[in-house]
């Protein structure tokens, strides 16, 4: 199961089967589950910590945490 951390230290993110489910640490928030086709086997936030790869199943998606918008 996936877990990343976002440089930043704003969110932390875990994996769900089909979907990322990202919290905001401070806040304990939890946004709308990120969904996929793929099952995810790794996750990682971008330096700034807005966007997030996630991958499995020979695919990567990119998305923007802060919209929950796949950009790739």
């Amino acid at each position: 199961m996936p877990v990343a951390i976002a440089p930043t230290g704003k969110y932390v993110a875990s994996q769900d089967l089909y979907k990322l489910l990202v919290t905001e640490i401070k806040s304990g928030e939890r946004l709308p589950p990120l969904q996929d086709h793929e099952l995810l086997w790794s996750a990682g936030f971008l330096p700034n910590g807005k966007y997030l790869l996630a991958g499995g199943s020979g695919k990567v998606s990119l998305w923007n945490v802060t919209n929950q918008q796949k950009v790739y």
